[in-house]
């Protein structure tokens, strides 16, 4: 693939900006520095609150001033944080922590996702995204798995082990991603995109791309995956109390976290190919029925079964959630890529920030079981706004094709 020299600096990148050695082990990290389970959890709070804040003015200064250098800010900030995690403690010095990691956090899942398609735009590649998207997200959750095997053996030796360690990793993402040209600096996208575009011209661009009726079938699907996020990554965490009431052990649920991480980026790399015998809406449609149904199943108490049930959850929506990516970037306009990007992921965030209330609402109320059965009824409603966006925008036949 000629003019994609840029690819493997790239793509180190990525692995070592998503190697989150804390990943597993950083409730543990906060109860060693003295907080307590309510004091863990504003943290959390604040966490995606700095979240939510920051992903549309992050979004505006990326298309103003360039995708590449908010990235390496937020690398840079997210390694700063690491090392002010080992040599600071109190409450409030770590909710301005914990603030500032949800925002660079933020960036460097929003962001990412703009950068790559418009470098592949820029290069008249867009009709290899799909398959190289499913590459990066495997490597990202490859890399993830790693380093969540690997953190609880670096706590073994010491927290600072594990955090600076983490500080080193995206020091090195970020040298990798300075391998990398901007997208400013290439001649396609200068001609889209002009040095006098201010910040407000991008809002109101923003504005208008909103108010455009075309663009509702884009919205309604945004904010179908927002509520199947909203599932599905609670699930992932309260599986923990879910296992743990079947008795299962702490290093047996560590273990069957890093391998459904690891077989997520096995399917997202095959993601391409599901798109040359079946259409988004196809996929959209099985992947949502096929998750009610393992919700529902739930309901049967059986440790065995909530095993394969979980596994099926984490692995298969991973496939409809990268045609919705793929979808969604060549639906947007370069001035207001990430603007539009970051506009998602904070839907996305907030509605999993929701999902996580509920999740943690009803398992005071029911058992675990159950309390995961109940959220297939959030399945049914993501398979209506589906219907609705498949058969009323007719986009039911939406398909990438990719030339090689």
């Amino acid at each position: 693939m000629k003019n994609l020299n840029w690819i493997v600096p790239y793509y180190l990148s990525r692995a070592f900006s998503t190697a989150s050695f804390d990943r597993g082990i950083f409730v543990l990290f906060l109860l060693y520095k003295d907080f307590d389970t309510a004091q863990i959890g504003i943290l959390q709070i604040i966490f995606y609150v700095g979240n939510i804040l920051i992903s549309i003015p992050m979004g505006l200064l990326a298309d103003r001033f360039g995708y590449r250098k908010v990235m390496l800010l937020a690398l840079f900030m997210m390694s700063l944080d690491a090392v002010l995690q080992i040599m600071l403690g109190g409450f409030m010095i770590f909710a301005i922590i914990f603030a500032l990691k949800g925002a660079m956090f933020a960036i460097m899942v929003s962001v990412p996702q703009s950068f790559f398609f418009a470098k592949l735009k820029s290069l008249n590649q867009t009709h290899l995204h799909i398959r190289l998207l499913g590459q990066v997200r495997a490597i990202e959750y490859i890399s993830l798995a790693v380093a969540i095997f690997i953190g609880g053996f670096l706590q073994s030796i010491s927290w600072e082990a594990v955090y600076l360690s983490y500080a080193v990793f995206m020091v090195l993402g970020a040298i990798c991603l300075g391998l990398v040209s901007d997208i400013k600096k290439e001649k396609n996208i200068a001609q889209e995109i002009t040095s006098e575009m201010s910040i407000l011209k991008n809002a109101q661009q923003f504005k208008t791309f909103l108010c455009e009726k075309s663009n509702a079938p884009l919205a309604i699907l945004a904010f179908a995956f927002a509520c199947l996020q909203g599932v599905i990554t609670p699930y992932f965490v309260f599986a923990q109390e879910l296992f743990n009431w079947y008795g299962m052990s702490v290093a047996g649920i560590s273990t069957l976290f890093a391998i459904i991480t690891a077989t997520s980026g096995v399917a997202v790399v095959v993601a391409h190919r599901i798109t040359r015998l079946f259409s988004f809406s196809t996929v959209s449609y099985v992947t949502v029925i096929l998750l009610w149904v393992v919700l529902l199943l739930n309901i049967v108490p059986s440790l065995s079964l909530a095993i394969c049930l979980f596994i099926m959850a984490m692995v298969i929506p991973e496939i409809a959630i990268i045609l919705f990516a793929d979808y969604i970037q060549h639906s947007l306009p370069n001035e207001i890529r990430a603007t539009v990007t970051s506009v998602i992921w904070m839907l996305e965030i907030t509605l999993t920030s929701l999902g996580y209330a509920l999740f943690g609402g009803l398992f005071l109320l029911v058992t675990p079981n159950i309390a995961i059965a109940l959220f297939s009824f959030i399945a049914l409603f993501v398979l209506l706004l589906m219907y609705m966006v498949f058969t009323k925008f007719k986009i039911s036949k939406f398909q990438v094709v990719e030339t090689t």
